[in-house]
């Protein structure tokens, strides 16, 4: 998502320009590139470039839980201020003078691949789920618990605990204390 920005640039303050946008991305990890759709608005600032950003995309990840394969969809709208290179002056508007994702390159082309990747990696939940009553994964055995029970025992009791067990957990219900 490059745009030339020299036309803008020479323009007034409060000018704008509004791209609709159709592209493919870098991965964000290893995979199929990233295909985004949206819109990016750029209003002249007095020394800059404002862009306005709302992209959707899908992005592959692995379930959390049962550890299958999924795609889900993402939306992210965000908001930068660029500014020419040649301007210099970096340190004055707080800016890392050695951050080169925030300018407007030489060529007076506006850059937007590296803040649109990181805006939709940030949008990536920390925990993907493929469904919200996902069973997961036997710890076991490994087995897919969204497609059936495994074969593993359920009552399965950590022999290191035996004894504390006898006392809190009578061994059948006969044993119960009766109210």
């Amino acid at each position: 998502m490059q745009f030339n920005v020299s036309q803008l640039l020479r323009e007034p303050s409060g000018a704008t320009r509004t791209h609709e946008i159709h592209e493919n991305l870098a991965p964000l990890d290893s995979g199929e590139a990233l295909r985004v759709r949206g819109s990016v608005r750029m209003l002249k600032t007095g020394e800059g470039v404002w862009v306005g950003v709302a992209l959707d995309s899908e992005v592959s990840c692995d379930c959390s839980r049962c550890l299958t394969g999924l795609r889900l969809p993402v939306h992210v709208e965000f908001e930068e201020e660029y500014f020419p290179i040649a301007l210099g002056r970096t340190e004055e508007r707080g800016l890392d003078p050695v951050d080169e994702s925030q300018y407007i390159n030489y060529d007076q082309v506006l850059d937007l691949d590296p803040a649109a990747r990181q805006y939709l990696a940030l949008a990536v939940p920390m925990k993907p789920m493929c469904k919200e009553d996902c069973a997961g994964i036997c710890q076991t055995c490994g087995a897919n618990l969204n497609n059936g029970p495994c074969a593993c025992p359920r009552d399965t009791r950590d022999v290191r605990w035996g004894p504390l067990l006898e006392l809190v957990a009578p061994k059948n219900l006969k044993d119960l204390p009766e109210n």
